[in-house]
């Protein structure tokens, strides 16, 4: 940064960095001690001088300011997160493969597709020992994130499993109305009710 952007935020050139190395190392000794260049000072001078520092009005708004910085930039939004879900619902295996069933490397996967990828695997098969070892192929396996639970997920977002529910009836209710609708069409054809 430059020292006349420094200059606007009213922290000298240590200050800035204090305030620097606070913000990643989460220790207010450590860091003065980086700012600073400090070798030779007793640890109870440093913890006095970090603690000064800490309550100064420029690096605390400093610190906020890193601090928010990465949290813009980490934010979980719906839109992120259903689009995850949604990648991991609609990925087909297919897509992880060529034309000849071979793997397709990671890195010229898409995105969306990589998105579904739990973990992978490769590793060498050898026949043979010592010297007279040699490599017989290549293993690599693929596991996608478990596509059952994602769908869970989605249909509970959805209301699928709610609009489900509505649509069950109690067996007991089912013959209450059928006992009700038998008894009423035997009374308005002067029949016996029956229980």
């Amino acid at each position: 940064m430059a020292r006349a952007a420094k200059k606007a935020k009213g922290l000298t050139e240590k200050q800035e960095r204090f305030a620097v190395a606070y913000f990643k190392l989460g220790n207010a000794s450590e860091a003065y001690r980086v700012a600073y260049s400090v070798t030779r000072m007793k640890a109870k001078q440093i913890n006095s001088e970090a603690s000064k520092l800490l309550k100064h009005p420029g690096i605390a708004r400093r610190v906020a300011d890193l601090r928010g910085q990465v949290s813009d930039r980490a934010v979980l939004t719906v839109e992120k997160t259903l689009a995850e879900l949604a990648r991991i619902v609609y990925c087909d295996p297919a897509a992880f493969v060529d034309e000849h069933g071979n793997l397709i490397p990671l890195k010229d996967l898409p995105v969306d597709v990589r998105a579904a990828l739990a973990s992978f695997e490769s590793f060498e098969e050898y026949d043979g020992r010592g010297e007279d070892r040699q490599a017989t192929g290549m293993v690599r396996k693929i596991k996608l994130w478990d596509k059952g639970a994602a769908l869970s997920l989605a249909m509970r977002h959805l209301g699928l499993f709610e609009k489900d529910n509505k649509q069950k009836v109690d067996p007991l209710t089912l013959l209450m109305q059928w006992v009700n609708e038998r008894n009423a069409v035997a009374g308005t054809l002067g029949l016996p009710i029956k229980a």
